[in-house]
């Protein structure tokens, strides 16, 4: 188990890795690439991810509390059983991704991760009414579109 805390910022790449266990903590990680990499039974708790690709990446019950992802690439990637809790996705891509019977609590969320939540089991809670209202405006938008 790798446990790491308090606000340095992490930068490089990997490949091909098995991460389990992995605990980190108040963290900036910037332009991380990880790529054929399996992440499972980890959690992290109020890290931002910044400029990050996730290339055919599986994630498996992992945790993310408020954490942030800004401009975050997930292509090719898939998350299973994982739990976002106050998360943050900005301006984030999810080309050949798929999310499956994962929960999302009070997220906000871009607009390709909402189109992908509406399949596989996965479950959307809002506790603030606004963001509830946000969600549905967001799923009524991707409706529309995908409709043209």
């Amino acid at each position: 188990m790798r446990t790491v805390t308090e606000g340095f910022e992490i930068t490089h790449f990997e490949q091909l890795q098995v991460i389990q266990d992995e605990h980190l903590n108040s963290l900036t990680i910037t332009a991380q690439a990880l790529a054929g990499s399996t992440v499972q039974s980890s959690t992290y708790t109020s890290v931002t991810f910044s400029s990050c690709v996730f290339q055919a990446c599986s994630f498996k019950q992992v945790k993310f509390i408020n954490c942030t992802f800004k401009q975050c690439n997930f292509e090719f990637s898939h998350l299973y059983a994982c739990h976002f809790e106050n998360c943050i996705f900005e301006d984030c891509q999810w080309p050949a991704s798929s999310i499956h019977g994962s929960s999302l609590i009070d997220c906000e969320l871009d607009t390709w991760l909402s189109a992908l939540t509406e399949n596989h089991e996965n479950v959307l809670h809002f506790t603030f009414a606004e963001r509830q209202r946000e969600a549905e405006e967001v799923h009524t938008m991707m409706a529309a579109a995908f409709v043209a």
